[in-house]
């Protein structure tokens, strides 16, 4: 009768021989497994504070880091002449998934200033996929579907950097009005009440309270928002509420950034806000903090104008065109395990 320790044994054993044997097919499904986890469940760090969701995925988003370059080590390193043509066309699949979903690009702010790590770690995978691709040539037929998912991949992941410098403080800071604001003569009156009191003198500070200038809108489109703010006084449909909370997103977004308030913004949310009935107001802020998380954590930013418009197609164009050739390919002498995970692989996120 086995112990459990031979049972033990006997069942690593055998884990150890379907690893040995299938470990890049294993390494190329996980990955896709983590991409369709990210695309699934990373939305919900929006709305949800749950420590198992943030577990899983901050798990799935540092694994899928993970799993690329072993997987390429492991690829360029196969012996196996009957799927070498198959494997080289894997590759590029990986960097394509190191792109990440739309909904997710960095776990942090402070993970956004690290996009010219992510550009030096492109430049790196791009090498390790290139080494892959001419070691079967020139009998590798799958050459031109390969270079299509290369296209894609590159573009995804360039997504992925643009969005993060987008994200970054420098930028963001760049991209609003919002800075500190002490107000005329600040530094030169400092200067003199430090002296008097450094002197002994006698000194008495006053507040004076100026009224301050009317609220210019950050863009020339949203002038009309601020006229609307001030006269409307009722309940907000989901239309209005839509719009009020883009307009303070774009209008004060920079004190994220390290930036301050000017009088005239403060009387201005002051008073925008005392219109307000309260769910009114937390609805505007929660849709505020939607457009937040969508800029600093996702690829929104990137896709929104023309450049991620045509970037977007070429990639799509890309993996449609190599899913047609592949289609078309002539598959005698590959595994149907392995035809059917190149299915999921130009199928999946």
């Amino acid at each position: 009768m086995k112990t459990l320790t031979d049972l033990l044994n006997s069942v690593l054993h055998e884990v150890g021989k379907i690893w040995n044997a299938q470990d890049i097919q294993i390494l190329v499904v996980l990955s896709l497994f983590l991409q369709g986890i990210l695309v699934s469940s990373a939305s919900y760090r929006k709305s949800k504070v749950n420590t198992w969701v943030m577990i899983l995925i901050s798990s799935a988003y540092f694994l899928a880091d993970w799993v690329t370059p072993y997987a390429l080590g492991l690829i360029s390193k196969s012996t196996s002449n009957s799927t070498t043509n198959l494997l080289s066309f894997w590759a590029p699949f990986l960097l394509l998934h190191l792109g990440g979903p739309d909904n997710i690009t960095s776990l942090s702010f402070d993970e956004n200033e690290m996009w010219v790590k992510q550009l030096v770690h492109l430049v790196s995978q791009i090498f390790a996929i290139y080494f892959v691709f001419i070691r079967p040539l020139p009998n590798n037929h799958l050459w031109l579907p390969t270079i299509l998912v290369l296209i894609a991949g590159i573009c995804k992941y360039a997504e992925r950097i643009r969005a993060r410098r987008l994200a970054s403080s420098n930028i963001w800071e760049n991209s609003t009005q919002i800075v500190p604001n002490p107000g005329p003569d600040y530094e030169k009156l400092s200067g003199a009440h430090l002296a008097m009191r450094e002197a002994h003198l006698p000194v008495e500070a006053r507040s004076v309270q100026i009224p301050p200038k009317k609220f210019k809108a950050f863009s020339e489109s949203d002038h009309h928002m601020t006229n609307v703010a001030d006269q409307d006084e009722g309940e907000l449909d989901d239309r209005s509420l839509l719009q009020f909370a883009h307009f303070l997103y774009e209008n004060f977004k920079g004190f994220i950034g390290g930036g301050s308030f000017s009088p005239e913004q403060c009387q201005f949310s002051r008073h925008f806000f005392l219109k307000r009935t309260g769910h009114d107001a937390f609805k505007v802020l929660e849709i505020e903090l939607s457009f937040i998380h969508d800029a600093l954590y996702t690829k929104i930013p990137v896709v929104q104008n023309k450049m991620g418009f045509v970037i977007r197609v070429l990639s799509t164009g890309s993996i449609i065109a190599a899913s047609l050739l592949f289609f078309l390919h002539d598959k005698r002498g590959f595994s149907k395990i392995d035809i059917i995970i190149t299915y999921l692989l130009l199928l999946g996120p």
